[in-house]
């Protein structure tokens, strides 16, 4: 019986799994967009994907996480953790948890800087508020650098707030800003 070469089955593999995103809807796939010429897929992380978003996340983010800390949000709260993945390849990623019946936190929000400014981190957001609406959260907080002007102008274009100030938030010592939003019923 002749054996395949080990690529042409990586090959197989990878096929039969973007296939099973689009066969297994509710589970895993969420959507595939179109912006231009960027085509990307949005869909719930996987265990496979920890050491993508782990590098991802130490490559964007000043502040520097546990891989204990990825898995933990993998492991309590599944639905509230999402991957941008363009050919295969993880690019971007949002996780948040629950902390009350009605209110979340988005805990990280990172996109590779190479295909940053293409909507994939507003699609991320999206999502995610689409589950949390589900989820019927009416609110939404996070923490933001209050040096970071591009973070700050893009989560009030998405309808967040400065409530607060918290001083010496991040491990170097720097301030956040606290954000908010309300979030309207279905």
């Amino acid at each position: 019986m002749p054996y395949l070469p080990y690529k042409s089955l990586i090959e197989i593999y990878q096929s039969l799994i973007f296939l099973s995103f689009f066969y297994n809807k509710n589970q895993l796939y969420l959507k595939v967009k179109t912006h231009t010429q960027h085509e990307f897929m949005i869909r719930k992380f996987q265990a496979t994907d920890m050491f993508s978003t782990i590098r991802i996340a130490s490559e964007t983010l000043t502040e520097q996480y546990s891989p204990n800390l990825f898995n933990y949000f993998y492991e309590t709260f599944p639905e509230l953790f999402l991957v941008a993945e363009k050919h295969h390849k993880i690019i971007g990623f949002i996780t948040g948890i629950q902390l009350t019946e009605e209110i979340a936190r988005i805990v990280m929000l990172s996109i590779l800087p190479s295909y940053q400014r293409q909507n994939i981190a507003t699609e991320l957001l999206n999502e995610l508020i689409l589950t949390l609406k589900e989820k019927k959260i009416k609110q939404i907080s996070l923490e933001v650098k209050t040096d970071n002007k591009k973070a700050i102008l893009f989560y009030k274009k998405h309808g967040f707030t400065i409530i607060d100030t918290i001083e010496k938030f991040y491990q170097n010592g720097e301030n956040a800003f606290m954000m908010k939003r309300t979030l309207q019923p279905y």
